[in-house]
């Protein structure tokens, strides 16, 4: 499966994937491909996202319109 046409690289490093948080940039590309008609099964394979992640991000994308995730830092 190629989706080269949407100008986004899935993580093909797991351990790359596990030392930092996905970019915004990267999100989008993964929703983009969703919005686009991809299915679940195809994006979560893919990119190499699990489905609890993908979910987070599609109620991200809807309630706030932004895949940024909440500030960690304390007030």
């Amino acid at each position: 499966m190629n989706l080269d046409s949407v100008n986004c690289k899935p993580k093909n490093n797991k351990k790359e994937r596990q030392k930092m948080a996905y970019s915004v940039d990267f999100r989008k590309c993964v929703i983009e491909n969703l919005e686009a008609g991809k299915t679940w099964d195809e994006v979560v394979s893919v990119f190499s996202v699990s489905r609890a992640t993908l979910s987070k991000w599609v109620k991200l994308n809807k309630e706030k319109g932004s895949l940024e995730d909440a500030s960690r830092v304390p007030y």
